[in-house]
Formats: C-alpha cells, sequence, structure tokens
C-alpha cells in the first residue's frame, strides 16, 4: 500500500509538526509504500520514508508565514497532485483543501491550528462556535454579520466550499480530542471519528518524575498571545510562586509578545520571580518542567502536549476548566475558574496539598503515549477497525 503524507511546512518544533514526526515513525516501520509531500521539508526523516518537493518549489524562497495561514491554500493543490495515486493520503497540517485524488482513503486529521483559539474577550468554552476553522478571522466575522466587505465575502464563500469537500464518504476526519470532534462535528456538519490523542512523550519525560523538587511553577508554550502567559504570571505572582515560562519566538508577533513579558514579568512578580526562557534546546526544556513542582496552563487547548508532559515529568497541573482540560486532567480539584482560584490552587499545589493526585495522574497520562497513537491511528491508515 502507498500511502501519502501532506503537511506543507516544517517551520518550528511545534506541536502539529511534531505529530506529523510521529506518524512518519509509526509508518517507517510498517512495510507500506510511505512518501512526504511537503514544501518545506523536516531536517531529520525517518529511514525509508521518501520526501518529494514539487520542482518549481525548489527554486522559490520560503515564503511569508502570513501566506501559510492563507485561506486560499492554494500551495496544498500540487501536493495533492504529487499524492494523486497514494491508496491512503493523510493531511496533518491546517486546512481543509482536497485536490483530485485516488485515494480510497483521505485521512483529515484535526490539531489547534485548524481552529482559532478564543482571543481577547472571548468565551473560555468557545461559545457560539460555528464553521471557524483555519485561523480565518474574516470569514468568520463574515458568517455571523460582523464583517461584510468584499474580502470577507469571497473568503466565506471558499470557506463554504471547502466544507463541502468534505461531505466525499472517502474522508475521514480524525479529531485529536472529543473537544476537538465536538467542535469538528458542528463545523462541518458531519460525523467525525472517535479521538485519536496526539502523541506524547510519556516515557521520556517520566525520566524526570522522580528527581528533587523546587517550589516553583513551569508553563511551556509559544509566545503566542493566545497562550496567555502574561496571565500565568498574573496567577503566579498573586500565588507566590516563582515561574519558569518557556517557548518560542517564530514570527514578530511572538518576539513583541516576549518583550512586552520581559519588561513586565519582573514587575508583576514581585521582583525577578520569573524567568523566561525563549527557544530553549529540549533537554533544557525537560529539567526546567522536571524541577517545578507544579505546571500552570492558562488557555484553553485542543489537546494540551505540555500539559500532558509536565503530569508524566511528575509535576501537578493546575490549568482552566474548559475545552481539552477536562480530558487531559480527569480531576475537577486540579482545575480553576477565574485568576482568583488559579492563584489559591497553584499555591495549595506549591505546598504539596494535591500531591495525593500524582500517581492516577501519571497512570491517566498513559493513554497519551505515543504507542498508543501508533496503534490508532495505523488501523485508520489501514482501514482496520479501531483498537479497544
Amino acid at each position: 500500500m502507498k500511502v501519502g503524507v501532506i503537511e506543507r511546512y516544517f517551520m518550528s518544533s511545534g506541536g502539529a509538526e511534531r505529530v506529523t514526526l510521529s506518524m512518519l515513525r509509526m509508518l517507517a516501520g510498517t512495510g507500506h509504500e510511505t512518501v512526504l509531500y511537503t514544501l518545506r521539508p523536516p531536517g531529520e526523516v525517518p529511514e525509508g520514508i521518501r520526501v518529494e518537493v514539487p520542482p518549481w518549489w525548489r527554486r522559490r524562497p520560503t515564503p511569508p508565514l502570513a501566506s501559510r495561514y492563507s485561506v486560499l491554500h492554494t500551495d496544498h493543490a500540487p501536493l495533492f497532485y504529487m499524492a494523486r495515486d497514494c491508496d491512503v493520503i493523510i493531511v496533518s497540517d491546517w486546512g481543509v483543501f482536497m485536490g483530485r485524488n485516488n485515494a480510497e482513503r483521505v485521512l483529515f486529521y484535526f490539531h489547534s491550528q485548524l481552529f482559532p483559539h478564543a482571543g481577547a474577550g472571548a468565551s473560555p468554552d468557545y461559545a457560539g462556535d460555528t464553521a471557524y476553522f483555519s485561523h480565518l478571522p474574516d470569514a468568520a466575522a463574515a458568517a455571523t454579520g460582523h464583517k461584510r466587505g468584499l474580502k470577507a465575502r469571497v473568503r466565506a464563500r471558499i470557506v463554504a466550499r471547502r466544507v463541502g469537500q468534505l461531505a466525499d464518504p472517502k474522508i475521514v476526519l480524525v479529531p485529536n480530542s472529543e473537544f476537538t470532534r465536538g467542535r469538528v462535528e458542528r463545523a462541518f456538519g458531519r460525523g467525525a471519528h472517535g479521538a485519536v490523542y496526539p502523541p506524547v512523550d510519556v516515557q521520556g519525560m517520566a525520566r524526570h518524575a522522580g528527581g528533587p523538587r523546587e517550589r516553583r511553577a513551569a508553563t511551556v508554550g509559544t509566545f503566542d498571545p493566545r497562550k496567555r502567559h502574561d496571565a500565568s504570571v498574573r496567577i503566579a505572582a498573586a500565588a507566590g510562586v516563582p515561574l519558569d515560562v518557556v517557548g518560542g519566538t517564530l514570527t514578530p508577533d511572538h518576539e513583541r509578545v516576549f518583550r512586552s513579558l520581559e519588561r513586565g514579568a519582573a514587575a508583576a512578580a514581585g521582583g525577578g520571580d520569573v524567568a523566561l526562557h525563549r527557544n530553549a534546546a529540549r533537554p533544557r526544556l525537560e529539567e526546567i518542567v522536571g524541577a517545578a513542582k507544579v505546571y500552570l496552563h492558562a488557555c484553553v487547548e485542543d489537546f494540551g502536549i505540555s500539559v500532558v508532559e509536565g503530569i508524566a515529568a511528575g509535576c501537578v497541573p493546575i490549568v482552566p476548566n474548559n475545552s481539552a482540560h477536562v480530558e487531559t486532567v480527569p480531576f475537577a480539584e486540579l482545575r480553576y475558574d477565574g485568576e482568583k482560584e488559579a492563584a489559591e490552587k497553584v499555591r495549595a499545589a506549591a505546598d504539596g496539598r494535591y500531591d495525593s493526585y500524582l500517581p492516577r495522574l501519571r497512570e491517566h497520562a498513559k493513554r497519551f503515549a505515543e504507542g498508543e497513537f501508533h496503534r490508532r491511528m495505523l488501523a485508520l491508515v489501514e482501514g482496520r477497525p479501531a483498537p479497544a
């Protein structure tokens, strides 16, 4: 069987790209002919995986980041054309474009980048969610009547046409959580497969679980305004608990967020109790999270790989009481509504009052291990029933 994996760009080490690389590792050991169709390949590809880049694209410079989030997604077209004779196609990056192909099945893996995160003033449970996807604020606004310009109307029509493509019965919509599943089904008006949780390096992070802990909190996420690191700083300051913020800066927006946090963190946290770690290498990230007593998260998540990594490393998670946090942190005592309650729970966790949850949390985290992801995803690729 020939399997094509479509991921247009590898430009960071974010969760979505890590999912794609895990898929490639899964397929490398199956004997299936596997080809990665991409415009910008990753630095390393598992042995046995062929990489194909459109010849004309090799002569092009890397496009501006904005084009990666374009509603038109025109750069999907050549990749689908190249993959047209595959038996199975997996689309693992954002967008719902499907070009002509002869595949038996097309799997769209839905992760956080397919839907806008709640912005400032937005309801934390995504109330009013409709067919918003692919970071299309103009189309979303047009759909709700907030913006009626020509550009917004054109985008809204493209969105509608793309949604119409998904009625094809050979397409399988694969969400990364039950929370995402509900959003996908509401957005596209059709059923989705049960959640296939993203792969988390549970075993690797568990190496840190038995080490000494400091009375500190850690949080991990790109320096993106949607990650709400400013809220984490306020919560930790109110709790009187030092905080490590680990994240990457890929875009000018990320740089602005980092600089803003850099200017305000010391004052907000009472004199140097916030440490910002920009573009930290993976070993350093693991060291920071592995030494913290608390893993703090302040934003909604469609899954939340970093939260599960924090649990596996032996941290007590304190997360919002919404979205997929209900799936990754199944104990209501460790979830909060509002920053005041968050600060109280961070303080309690730092003082060891929630330590009794740790064995059950680490056992729960095993369901998100990479091996589980491989078992469930491979069954979909091969058309087998989902494993129990």
